[in-house]
């Protein structure tokens, strides 16, 4: 039989398995610990309306604009977002954002990868920034937490649309054995 264990939420002993969301990015790497779930669709959703707002407001109204945006900007939106991964590894935090079309979508824009880890021993802050007051023009509430890293070097990683921001804060040292920040 599994051991006794406290619940992740508090000090109450369960003997239910853990019930974590598992990022299929991150499925095949052992050094995994624990991934977060990204809300993809409410960051594209909060990205569209900004966009769309800032071109469809003069002076910057073009209809070139319209069609830019309707064929290029959302739909890079939507892959940026989707392309995005956090996880605690043995090692860190790892925030990557995968390969995905930029630009006009042709092949040769595309972005890179990036994968950044920030080792538990470095960090100094996590914090947590809820949504408050409107973006562009007071037309578009704001929607997104931010989660922030930092190091005694300065800010590692901005983060938005982690779905449960503060879980991330409080276990995500802690998954290594750590306190939570």
């Amino acid at each position: 039989a599994e051991p006794r264990r406290p619940s992740p939420l508090g000090s109450r002993m369960t003997d239910a398995p853990p019930s974590y969301y598992v990022d299929p990015y991150f499925q095949e790497s052992d050094q995994i610990l624990r991934s977060y779930e990204i809300d993809y669709d409410k960051i594209t959703k909060f990205n569209s309306e900004v966009l769309w707002w800032g071109v469809c407001c003069p002076p910057c109204f073009f209809p070139c604009n319209v069609v830019t945006t309707a064929f290029c900007a959302i739909p890079n939106m939507q892959d940026r977002a989707r392309a995005t991964h956090l996880a605690i590894t043995r090692d860190g935090i790892r925030y990557v954002v995968d390969k995905h079309p930029s630009g006009c979508r042709f092949t040769m824009c595309d972005i890179g990868r990036t994968s950044k880890t920030v080792p538990f021993d470095k960090l100094t802050d996590c914090d947590v920034q809820e949504p408050a007051g409107t973006a562009c023009c007071c037309c578009v509430p704001n929607v997104l937490t931010t989660v922030t890293v930092d190091t005694a070097s300065g800010r590692e990683m901005s983060i938005q649309g982690v779905k449960d921001p503060f879980a991330f804060k409080v276990r995500g040292p802690a998954e290594r054995g750590g306190s939570g920040l």
